[in-house]
């Protein structure tokens, strides 16, 4: 179950840096853009991916794949392609256009977490799922206040995106890290 709860911190960090900062960084990079565009694009393929990976989910399922191998790859696209992503972003992107589907890809991967970590607390406490489901939004909802005001105080002091976007890229390994070697999809409560 800590697994579970470390994983959905790590993807609520990704989340909580975005929601709060992109379009900041958008403004400060790209004055020129569209706000209508770099905030309304990115979100629209999260929304997109949250709805498409239970369909994959569930396919992979209906083929064969276990239960604990689809929520750990699901995982992986969550917090892995976030990881590469913001990695990319930070030292060979410089133009608006890259910037958008770098941020768009980074949303769209996260979204994976629906059928990953998110579905999660059914797998392994199907008759306590509410509980567990409430403890993990509460440990979840620790990097609202602590990786937004550290990404704060980063960009206060260094004025550098790519140092914000290599922090939470870390977040998304140590996440992706801990769920793959201990991530379970077998009852536990």
């Amino acid at each position: 179950v800590l697994a579970i709860f470390a994983a959905h911190f790590c993807n609520n960090t990704v989340l909580a840096i975005l929601a709060s900062w992109l379009p900041t960084y958008f403004h400060d990079s790209f004055p020129q853009a569209s706000p209508l565009i770099y905030n309304t694009v990115p979100w629209l393929c999260l929304a997109a991916s949250c709805i498409a990976s239970g369909y994959l989910a569930n396919h992979l399922i209906k083929k064969g794949f276990s239960l604990v191998m689809v929520r750990k790859l699901m995982e992986a696209v969550s917090l892995g392609g976030p990881a590469v992503f913001l990695c990319l972003l930070g030292y060979f992107v410089h133009s608006f256009g890259a910037s958008l589907f770098c941020m768009s890809v980074v949303l769209a991967s996260h979204g994976f977490c629906t059928a990953g970590v998110l579905s999660n607390p059914s797998d392994v406490a199907p008759d306590h799922t509410g509980s567990v489901f409430g403890v993990m939004n509460m440990v979840g909802a620790l990097p609202g206040i602590l990786a937004v005001y550290t990404a704060g105080h980063i960009l206060h002091t260094t004025g550098s995106w790519m140092v914000v976007f290599q922090m939470t890229a870390s977040v998304c390994v140590v996440g992706l890290v801990i769920f793959t070697l201990y991530g379970t999809a077998r009852q536990l409560l």
